[in-house]
């Protein structure tokens, strides 16, 4: 499984972004690997569509699930049509979100 973070900082335990589609950067983690890769969204200034836009990136990286404070309807939308969980988070170091979403504490984002 892959997951998705938005950052706020090109930097493994950055804080949080407050905007999935906004975020300038994203922490993929594969949960059976261990691997991480930093990725930065090329779409974070996009003057329309920005959330639209990195909702595909998710998908083109083949994201299982994202962990994100805010994702607009039509990311929201896509992400669900391509069968990605999204997870409502608060404004927290990866290191804690990763924790409170193993132990179950995030909502899923209906």
């Amino acid at each position: 499984m892959k997951i998705a973070i938005p950052l706020s900082e090109f930097r493994e335990n950055s804080s949080i972004a407050d905007s999935f589609g906004r975020a300038k950067f994203f922490l993929i983690i594969d949960s059976s690997s261990q691997d991480k890769q930093l990725i930065q969204n090329p779409y974070s200034e996009s003057q329309g569509g920005a959330g639209l836009k990195t909702a595909q990136l998710m998908i083109d990286h083949h994201v299982d699930t994202l962990l994100s404070p805010r994702v607009g309807q039509k990311a929201h939308s896509v992400l669900r049509l391509a069968n990605v969980k999204v997870f409502l988070t608060q404004s927290i170091l990866v290191d804690e979100m990763i924790q409170a979403w193993a132990a179950g504490r995030l909502p899923a984002d209906q």
